[in-house]
């Protein structure tokens, strides 16, 4: 008799254990999920009466899970529950990931004061030099040097229409950190290789600017015994040009603004823009 009643107690601990857990399973899952929607509809300014909604939906089919698993068995509900707990756990990156990829779009955009060039012009620009160079460099040892990161863009679809045996490599320099002004202090980050024989180097620069670390680069490059180096530049400004160095091929003039997109950048921010545009003062000068 003391042996049976051991065991019933057993079989209800077990089933309350079994019960807590499901129940500690269903609420921690649609926590997950509803904590960073939440989050996301908050950006997009859905009124808080929608997270009233969501949180008594949340609770409604909670319940109903757990009157599911009294019912059904414990091995179904349980199954049943972590297909769910799937099904929502996608919804929630796909829903979460679009809501941040809309927002941060807008934010861009909208820090945008004009756009100097479009995406159609760019292409058109690409094409045009690439062209010349084809013509320029036929039977010549080509070496295409990418100056990182804000060439990236301008480098890739101008390689790609080069109709020329290449070879492509890449340096980094720096000298600007989080401003919009050279502190004139250049640091090599990324250098290409010491011996340059028999090579003619062709540097793809996104905007001649001062002209400083541009200079730099070519004077150091020089020095590694090149057939010739020459210079493209998608962008040039004239205006604020401080070192003697000018650029064979050049995409378009701009005046004497702070643009980003196509590869260039503030802070690391607005690279991946389709287009060149002027940044709106009151986002750098705060």
């Amino acid at each position: 008799m003391h042996c049976c009643k051991q065991i019933n107690s057993y079989i209800f601990f077990k089933k309350v254990l079994t019960s807590a857990k499901l129940l500690c399973i269903i609420n921690l899952a649609f926590a997950d999920v509803a904590h960073p929607v939440e989050r996301n509809l908050a950006k997009v300014e859905v009124a808080s009466s929608s997270l009233v909604i969501r949180s008594k939906t949340k609770s409604t089919i909670s319940m109903v899970l757990f009157v599911f698993y009294k019912k059904r068995g414990s091995k179904r509900a349980i199954r049943f529950t972590t297909a769910l707990i799937f099904t929502l756990q996608v919804f929630k990156r796909v829903l979460y990931s679009n809501g941040n990829e809309k927002q941060r779009g807008i934010t861009m955009h909208q820090d945008v004061e004009k756009i100097l060039v479009t995406e159609e012009e760019l292409n058109a620009i690409a094409h045009r030099l690439a062209k010349q160079i084809t013509k320029d460099y036929e039977g010549k040892k080509l070496l295409l040097v990418g100056v990182l990161k804000g060439s990236i863009y301008f480098f890739t679809d101008l390689t790609r229409y080069i109709d020329l045996p290449c070879n492509i490599d890449f340096i980094q320099a720096s000298s600007y950190g989080a401003g919009t002004v050279s502190s004139g202090n250049i640091q090599i980050i990324k250098d290409i290789a010491d011996d340059l024989t028999g090579f003619d180097v062709l540097l793809v620069e996104d905007i001649l600017d001062t002209g400083n670390t541009l200079k730099y680069i070519h004077d150091m490059l020089s020095k590694r015994n090149p057939e010739s180096i020459g210079v493209v530049t998608l962008l040039d400004k004239p205006a604020r040009r401080t070192a003697d160095i000018k650029a064979d091929y050049v995409g378009v003039d701009v005046p004497d603004a702070f643009v980003v997109g196509y590869g260039l950048d503030y802070n690391q921010y607005y690279r991946n823009l389709p287009y060149i545009g002027v940044l709106k003062k009151s986002i750098y000068e705060k």
